[in-house]
């Protein structure tokens, strides 16, 4: 099977490509539960929080936040506050390898 980002692709042989969003809801504390965010694929990626409100993303001391790489484009948008982010190696809330990221 393959490994694409927020389960976005095509269905065949071809590179998926494409968006996904994410609305994050007024005051949202959102919980990764343990693991990162991955996008690997070429796709790009926005989360934003809610006009004139603050979200939050916690990754509870046990993962980053977000895996960008594969030509993947993550766009953060609006005040997002990501916390608890941790990596054994680089990138304790942002791992970027061959993709982008707009914060």
């Amino acid at each position: 099977a393959k490994d694409h980002c927020c389960a976005c692709g095509g269905g065949d042989d071809r590179a998926p490509s494409g968006s996904a969003s994410l609305q994050l809801q007024r005051d949202a504390l959102f919980l990764l539960g343990g693991s990162e965010l991955s996008c690997t694929t070429p796709i790009e990626v926005s989360i934003r929080s809610s006009p004139g409100s603050t979200a939050i993303m916690n990754a509870e001391g046990v993962s980053r936040h977000f895996l960008v790489s594969g030509g993947c484009r993550l766009t953060l948008e609006g005040d997002i506050t990501l916390i608890n982010g941790r990596a054994d190696g680089d990138g304790g809330s942002l791992l970027i390898e061959g993709g982008e990221a707009v914060l």
